[in-house]
């Protein structure tokens, strides 16, 4: 049986579902769902798995978090791609709590 708790530990730790606009490498999308660990996020321009991606994420309260991260997924569908992206490095926050 999959217990969900080692599929997080798998995938970088718990998710946090969270729909805000992203802008990357002169390209947008919107999160999907944020970790400790990177994001997940739709768009209809998607980067190719190994890119490594500079990134902006517009907060609600309209600050901005700055960070790096590399794709490591890429789900081609008919209106946009599901991309999942691996942090490098980032700015903007202490940590996740600060951003959920």
């Amino acid at each position: 049986m999959n217990d969900s708790s080692d599929h997080d530990d798998r995938r970088g730790g718990k998710r946090y579902p969270l729909a805000l606009p992203l802008q990357f490498e002169n390209r947008s999308g919107t999160t999907r769902n944020v970790s400790s660990a990177g994001v997940l996020f739709a768009t209809a321009q998607p980067p190719r798995v190994g890119e490594h991606l500079q990134c902006t994420l517009r907060l609600a309260d309209g600050t901005s978090m700055h960070f790096e991260a590399v794709v490591v997924r890429v789900e081609e569908q008919r209106e946009a791609a599901t991309v999942a992206a691996r942090f490098d490095a980032l700015s903007g926050f202490e940590s996740l709590k600060d951003i959920h």
